[in-house]
């Protein structure tokens, strides 16, 4: 909690008096995230219900609802073992996981730096990261899924003496100065510096990063051959790789992917796109398959 404090200027933090709506899901987050709060000078309403672990929009109903009872700045909501972080706005809306390192990472790269700074992320992560890093003119660094990777291509380019920081789309922020890990408390001193430091609501800053729809299914293990074959039938003029799994990159910035889980019996589909409809065409198609 210590250095997720001295991480940020929290005198600017304090000196807003934030209200913030704390949603742990009852997991050994909690804890930790109440004394950063108290930390920053942060009032707290605590949102105790039962949940599923991951911190997803459809998950969030209580938190929102307290945002917006409490008159909140901003609710934030981890998973069970607390380094996962979601966030609500002040209408009460989540905006979805992947968009608390979006937020993340452009808050960093609006921070002086002695060099060009290095993002990590790994594939599955939204390309709303690539753009904000391109905007930035930093560099991009993408690894297979698994925060192990993440953590040695992180430590990799520190002990080169770049500075690099990222994380994962699930929610999953790592700043090395704190640890190689995923950590939801240095996700909440961020998210309140960024917030602290400029005068608007959460809605307005999310409002201009680069926003992707998106879909994200677990299909069955054994349809791993026919999925890979209709997408490489369906979309010749993807751009291929094969970082992990298959991913193909179209032009507008859409993408879609398909890899192996590293945890469960099953194929991970990760469909993204600017364009709503089109996530929804390709989900149909591929579930048919």
């Amino acid at each position: 909690m210590t250095l997720a404090v001295e991480q940020v200027d929290a005198e600017s933090i304090r000196r807003r008096r934030f209200r913030v709506a704390l949603d742990a899901a009852r997991g050994a987050g909690e804890r930790p995230a109440a004394r950063l709060l108290n930390a920053l000078g942060c009032a707290i309403p605590r949102v105790d219900v039962e949940r599923e672990s991951e911190p997803l929009p459809e998950y969030l109903a209580a938190l929102g609802g307290a945002v917006v009872r409490d008159g909140c700045a901003v609710g934030f909501a981890q998973d069970l073992d607390g380094d996962r972080l979601a966030l609500t706005t002040e209408t009460g809306t989540a905006p979805g996981e992947d968009y608390t390192l979006v937020l993340v990472v452009d808050h960093l790269l609006r921070r002086p730096h002695a060099s060009t700074p290095v993002v990590v992320k790994n594939v599955s992560t939204t390309r709303a990261v690539d753009d904000v890093v391109a905007r930035a003119g930093a560099e991009l660094v993408e690894t297979r899924v698994g925060e192990v990777h993440l953590s040695r291509a992180l430590k990799q380019r520190i002990e080169q003496g770049r500075v690099a920081f990222g994380g994962e789309g699930n929610g999953g922020v790592i700043l090395p100065a704190v640890h190689l890990g995923r950590d939801s408390l240095i996700g909440i001193a961020l998210v309140l510096e960024a917030l602290a430091q400029r005068d608007e609501p959460l809605s307005e800053r999310l409002r201009e990063l680069p926003r992707y729809y998106s879909a994200k299914l677990k299909l069955a293990l054994s349809r791993e051959a026919s999925l890979i074959a209709a997408v490489e039938r369906a979309f010749p003029d993807g751009l291929a790789d094969r970082v992990d799994g298959l991913r193909l990159r179209f032009a507008d910035g859409s993408s879609l992917g398909l890899r192996r889980s590293n945890t469960e019996p099953i194929v991970r589909l990760v469909v993204e796109s600017p364009d709503a409809q089109w996530v929804t065409r390709v989900v149909s198609m591929l579930q048919k398959v």
